[in-house]
């Protein structure tokens, strides 16, 4: 027999049932926020600390690093076609840059690929890292991206290590944002160099708007494709470009300067052509330079500058601290407005708006006479 239940028990029984579902309400409300929560970026400024997750070969002497943020954190997102910029051991003036090889969309880590090159500094010490080894680098930049024309047919043109951006490229059109269509270009001497070709190969075979054309310069018996070198003929000889297609060069300059001057005997507009040139240090002799003797005014600070070393050298030197990022022209952190007459080695690291006015990269610029500094 059932008893009369007392009002007040109803009343707490009630009030407990309804806290009951309350709560679990809220607990499905924070697992759905959880879900769908942006996932936690990098708030850093300056330099970052990385750790090598792991490391495997990709052709002879290339080599690729898989990194992620030593502080747990996701990486800021990136554009595919961007590099990262390290410190080389423990001197915080001594960068190499190398450009991004893996998605855009997987932020928890990122890899980029090395060729190991005689008597290079920095090659030679990342390809001297093992898993686990901590490094110092700044977050990724750069101006190398074709993200911006996703309506546009591209033409990629990659020779030697020069491919590893385009790898990116591809990686992130894998996700079908961007339909049109693309055809890339890719030189080497041997099949032992050629890396990425397996994925290249797999890639061009799943993505209907993206076409594969190695080429190799000294190939051996078993190489059944093209033989030669990457030409505006050979070129023209797979595909058929009109006026909006867009191209992309990263490679040698005896390669790609040859086919951006025919493209420009073409008509071909400037701002169609996008090249990424990092500038070595083991490849740029200063030998070659004028000793000079005048005057840096930065910021209205006046320093003597005496030699042959680079604007932004020639800053530190004088205890003047002038922002920087790579060291080597692309990244854009040193870029100046400069009163006076300078020569820089490249200005990849300079928007088309910018070069227009006359902006300067005191990473790779040399003062030819007096100038006057300031810090945009």
């Amino acid at each position: 027999m059932i008893q009369n239940i007392p009002p007040l028990f109803s009343l707490f029984a009630g009030m407990g049932l309804f806290l009951i579902l309350l709560l679990g309400f809220r607990l499905l409300s924070f697992e759905m926020e959880r879900k769908t929560e942006p996932l936690i970026q990098d708030d850093e400024v300056g330099k970052i600390e990385l750790v090598l997750l792991n490391s495997f070969d990709e052709a002879k002497d290339v080599r690729s690093f898989v990194f992620a943020k030593a502080n747990g954190k996701n990486f800021s997102p990136f554009k595919a076609g961007q590099f990262v910029s390290f410190q080389i051991g423990n001197d915080p003036r001594t960068l190499r840059s190398y450009s991004i090889s893996s998605s855009p969309e997987s932020p928890r880590s990122l890899q980029v690929s090395v060729k190991a090159l005689p008597g290079g500094i920095g090659s030679n010490w990342m390809h001297s890292l093992k898993p686990g080894d901590k490094v110092r680098a700044f977050s990724p930049s750069g101006l190398f991206v074709d993200e911006e024309h996703p309506n546009s047919p591209k033409v990629y043109v990659a020779g030697g290590i020069g491919i590893t951006p385009f790898v990116s490229m591809l990686l992130g059109r894998a996700t079908g944002r961007d339909m049109a269509d693309v055809a890339l270009f890719y030189g080497m001497r041997t099949s032992k160099d050629m890396a990425f070709h397996d994925l290249l190969v797999f890639l061009s075979k799943r993505m209907p708007n993206f076409k594969y054309f190695p080429i190799l310069s000294d190939p051996d018996s078993e190489w059944a494709g093209d033989r030669g070198f990457v030409t505006l003929p050979y070129i023209n000889s797979k595909i058929s470009f009109l006026p909006d297609h867009r191209f992309f060069f990263c490679g040698p300059p005896i390669m790609t300067d040859t086919i951006i001057a025919s493209l420009n005997t073409l008509g071909i507009r400037e701002d169609r052509i996008h090249t990424e040139k990092f500038v070595s240090p083991v490849t740029f002799d200063r030998s070659t330079l004028q000793s000079r003797k005048l005057n840096l005014t930065w910021n209205g600070t006046e320093v003597a500058y005496d030699g042959t070393e680079t604007i932004l050298e020639g800053l530190e030197k004088a205890n003047i601290s002038h922002p920087f990022a790579c060291r080597v022209g692309v990244c854009g952190s040193c870029k100046c407005k400069v009163k006076g007459k300078f020569s820089m080695i490249t200005d990849a690291g300079l928007t088309p708006e910018e070069k227009k006015s006359g902006l300067c990269l005191a990473c790779v610029a040399f003062p030819e006479e007096d100038l006057e500094i300031q810090v945009t």
